[in-house]
């Protein structure tokens, strides 16, 4: 079984899918002779997308339920 943490909160249920996008801010040369030159660079930011269930209720396949830790999530998450 698999865990899904943000910093120090535990979610639940693990999403289903968990999508991360990096780009990069390499500089590229094409050359005389047909060679292309990279010169890389510190990369960009990354940005990370998924979907999360936060039940209210207990379910056999959550990881943890406590109603007042499910209101701590929310708060945490709402406030960032």
């Amino acid at each position: 079984m698999y865990q899904f943490w943000l910093g120090d909160i535990l979610l639940p249920i693990t999403p289903e899918k968990v999508t991360i996008a990096c780009g990069t801010k390499n500089t590229l040369f094409d050359c005389v002779n047909g060679n292309e030159v990279v010169f890389p660079k510190a990369g960009k930011l990354k940005t990370i997308k998924f979907q999360a269930i936060l039940p209210n209720t207990e379910y056999p396949f959550s990881d943890m339920f406590m109603d007042l830790k499910m209101q701590i999530i929310l708060k945490r998450l709402l406030k960032s």
